[in-house]
């Protein structure tokens, strides 16, 4: 079991805190890096308070903490722990309890890619559950745990949830055994947000799902050696990357009242490579 850590910094409850905008809480897993930290700034533009999941970069979790609250006048806490773990779910629940407000947003965009499962010869075997449990245990059953406990907090027409889902998921593309392993899990997930949907709609509370493209972030730095440092540009139809921002910007529609019509849906956020090849 990896340590689960709450850092905890209050603000001020001054009178001009006590607002509505205020009393929004959103967690995020994965809310201090790349997607999820773009989505922690757009939806804290909306005046979330916010718990943010990350996995064990505490100095960067400080500095994103440091961040929000200064930019954005919130309230911000940060949970250590894996997500893979029922206990670093709970953590989430717990501090949520410790705070002035409702839970109103769920957002799962924590993940992690093991470079080890990943082949790109098609003739390679499945043999061993190893990896596809860790993706089962990231993507679905986090996101189970989550909407679970989280359906009890929130207050019906005043609820928002949305997960990640991955290209690999809808379109064709050449067969790779690492790439199945995370994308089986993505599936899933596209699935219980469909089903949450349906399950939560009466209560005015809606569950998405998006599908983000090649996005300009810290892992595909990693990637940039085998793949080139264009391959975002040369397979998206509209010849460029996508910006975390873009993403977080959407979620944080999905997450207000405009949208508050729009449930059950899993949407591209791809510049056009779901559309296929040109």
């Amino acid at each position: 079991m990896s340590s689960v850590i709450i850092d905890v910094k209050l603000k001020d409850n001054k009178a001009g805190n006590h607002n509505e905008d205020r009393q929004k809480i959103a967690i995020i897993t994965g809310g201090t890096g790349g997607i999820g930290f773009a989505t922690s700034k757009a939806l804290a533009s909306q005046g979330y308070n916010l718990i943010l999941g990350y996995l064990s970069d505490s100095e960067n979790a400080k500095k994103c903490l440091q961040e929000l609250e200064t930019d954005f006048n919130i309230e911000v806490r940060t949970i250590s722990g894996d997500v893979c773990e029922e206990g670093t779910v709970n953590s989430y629940f717990s501090c949520l309890n410790e705070m002035n407000g409702k839970l109103t947003a769920i957002v799962h965009t924590a993940g992690l890619f093991k470079p080890n499962s990943f082949s790109k010869d098609p003739n390679t075997c499945f043999s061993t559950f190893e990896y596809y449990d860790y993706y089962q245990d990231i993507y679905p059953k986090c996101f189970i745990r989550l909407v679970e406990t989280g359906m009890k907090f929130m207050e019906d027409g005043h609820g928002y949830i949305v997960c990640l889902s991955s290209p690999g998921c809808n379109i064709n593309d050449h067969v790779r055994l690492g790439y199945m392993m995370p994308g089986t899990g993505k599936c899933v997930l596209e699935y219980l947000s469909r089903h949450y949907a349906k399950m939560l709609a009466k209560r005015g509370i809606s569950c998405n799902c998006i599908v983000p493209g090649y996005i300009q972030t810290k892992p595909w730095k990693l990637r940039e050696s085998i793949l080139g440092p264009d391959v975002g540009c040369q397979r998206t139809p509209m010849g460029r990357w996508g910006q975390p921002e873009e993403i977080g910007d959407f979620i944080s529609y999905l997450c207000s009242p405009k949208a508050s019509f729009l449930t059950g849906a899993t949407i591209p956020f791809d510049g056009g490579l779901s559309l296929g090849r040109q």
